[in-house]
């Protein structure tokens, strides 16, 4: 089993500082603000490894390796909910190799998905802009607004398939 898949102990890529770093140190040394880290440890996705007796939050050096961990998976397209699955598996000591799998071949099927939907929209709009070069712009009426894209409410919608992210318009 390769080192990265193995077990770790409960904390790993929080603990194990000799001398902490406050949030503002933190911050500036990952490249991102305060108020982010104070959300990645409201949603629990960043745990201090203690708090001075003033109170303020005190980080080891593994926080950097969290914090670069969630930047990459956000950069792959995971939800923090998902990066906070991630993360809680290994802090439990479980290896989260399986989960991250399964993880990354449903986002590849998704992006899959909005792929063949976009290149299907980009026919349409190939198709109306060769459409809306033979048009005579004076044969465009006041009625509409635009006679390429059409705005008969009697013509069904263009049949792009569905869109990810979007809620399909439903008359009233």
């Amino acid at each position: 089993m390769p080192d990265h898949c193995k077990p770790s102990s409960i904390g790993e890529g929080q603990a194990g500082s000799l001398e902490g770093m406050q949030i503002g140190e933190l911050a500036r040394r990952a490249h991102t603000t305060t108020k982010a880290l104070r959300y990645y440890e409201a949603i629990g996705l960043l745990v201090p490894d203690s708090r001075t007796p003033s109170g303020y939050r005190q980080y080891g050096p593994n926080a950097l390796d969290r914090l670069a961990f969630i930047r990459a998976a956000q950069a792959l397209g995971f939800s923090l909910g998902e990066i906070r699955g991630i993360v809680g598996l290994r802090d439990r000591g479980e290896t989260p190799c399986e989960h991250v799998l399964q993880l990354l071949r449903n986002r590849s099927s998704e992006i899959a998905g909005r792929i063949a939907d976009l290149e299907t929209l980009r026919g349409e709009l190939d198709r109306l802009a060769e459409q809306g070069e033979r048009l005579d712009p004076r044969d465009c009426v006041s009625s509409s607004v635009c006679h390429i894209i059409g705005s008969n409410p009697e013509s069904p919608p263009p049949s792009t398939g569905p869109r990810h992210g979007r809620t399909p318009d439903v008359p009233t």
